[in-house]
C-alpha cells in the first residue's frame, strides 16, 4: 500500500469530484425544467384547448344565429312594409268619399270661423264701451275729493261685474248654436 497520492489515485479523485460537480449541476438543472414543465402543465390543466375550441364553435354559431335573426326581422319588416302599403292603397281608393267628408268638414269650419268672429266683434265692442263708462266715471269723480275714490271703486266694480255679465251672456250663446 504505498503511495495513495499518486498522480493516478489524484486524478482519478479529480475527476470524480468533476463528475460529482456535474452530476449536482444537472441535478439542480432537472429539478428547475421538472418545476417549469409542472407549472405549463397545470396552466395547461386550467386552459383545456377542447373548451377553448367549444367556445370558439359557439361563437361561429352565434354569428350564424344573429344574421338568420336579422333575416327574419328583415323579412318582418317586409310584411310589415306591405302592410302599410296596402292600408295606404285603402286610403288611396277611399280618399274620394274621405273628399267629400272633409269639404263638409271646412264647411262647419267656416261657419264656426264666422261666428268666433263674430263673438269677438261683440266681446270688443263690450269692452269698448266698458271702458268708455269707466273713463267718463273716473274723470267725473276727479274733480270730487280723495275721499269720493272709495265710491269711484265701487262704481268701477259695479261696472265691470255688469260687462263681465254681458260678456258670459254672448258666451254662453255662442256656446249653446
Amino acid at each position: 500500500m504505498g503511495n495513495i497520492f499518486n498522480p493516478q489515485n489524484i486524478i482519478g479523485i479529480i475527476t470524480l469530484l468533476v463528475y460529482c460537480i456535474i452530476y449536482f449541476i444537472q441535478k439542480a438543472q432537472f429539478t428547475k425544467q421538472n418545476e417549469i414543465l409542472n407549472k405549463y402543465e397545470k396552466i395547461f390543466s386550467i386552459i383545456n384547448v377542447d373548451e377553448i375550441e367549444k367556445y370558439v364553435e359557439l361563437q361561429k354559431k352565434s354569428i350564424s344565429l344573429s344574421y338568420s335573426n336579422r333575416e327574419i326581422e328583415l323579412k318582418n319588416n317586409e310584411k310589415h312594409i306591405e302592410l302599410k302599403f296596402s292600408e295606404l292603397e285603402a286610403i288611396f281608393n277611399n280618399s274620394s268619399t274621405n273628399l267629400e267628408e272633409s269639404n263638409e268638414i271646412i264647411t262647419k269650419l267656416q261657419s264656426l270661423l264666422k261666428q268666433n268672429r263674430a263673438f269677438i266683434n261683440q266681446i270688443n265692442k263690450l269692452n269698448i264701451e266698458e271702458f268708455k263708462e269707466l273713463y267718463t266715471i273716473i274723470e267725473a269723480m276727479k274733480t270730487k275729493s280723495p275721499k269720493i275714490f272709495k265710491e269711484i271703486y265701487e262704481k268701477i266694480y259695479e261696472n265691470t261685474k255688469k260687462y263681465d255679465n254681458l260678456k258670459r251672456e254672448v258666451l254662453e250663446k255662442i256656446t249653446c248654436s
